[in-house]
């Protein structure tokens, strides 16, 4: 599984690749994963969009795969949830809430874009932009 995170702005915030068996678990934290390394340095985005993309490994390794170099093969098949806590009005506590992710069409633009986008990332050599773990297991577990 690939993951492009970015601002409101459509700025890259981070880009990551994440091992997924088949009918695997990975869980990502927004706050402690997917913006704690931001790409640019500043004040973390207070909303983010998630892309995700699923590719079959190279050589059996997912390092690297969210470039997409080459000629990537797409995989058919990945699910994804959100998780957000809701205000709820009548308690004054928080409600969690699952909400699936919206499937879209990869156009070749959007692809080149994706490529692009973490590419520069991982070519800049500072280890910003780049996700902070996968967790296999859904809650904590190993960091890849």
């Amino acid at each position: 599984m690939n993951v492009y995170v970015f601002d409101p702005q459509e700025e890259t915030v981070s880009c990551c690749s994440c091992p997924v068996t088949p009918d695997g678990l990975v869980s990502l934290s927004a706050q402690n994963d997917l913006i704690a390394n931001p790409l640019f340095s500043g004040a973390a985005p207070t909303s983010i969009v998630i892309k995700l993309l699923a590719t079959v490994p190279v050589a059996g390794s997912c390092v690297n795969s969210a470039l997409l170099a080459g000629n990537p093969q797409l995989a058919l098949g990945m699910v994804a949830w959100g998780t957000t806590l809701e205000p709820n009005t009548t308690t004054g506590a928080f409600t969690v809430q699952d909400k699936p992710f919206t499937d879209a069409i990869l156009s070749a633009g959007e692809l080149t874009r994706l490529q692009y986008s973490c590419g520069f990332a991982v070519g800049q050599g500072s280890t910003g932009g780049i996700c902070n773990s996968c967790r296999l297991g859904g809650l904590g577990g190993e960091k890849q």
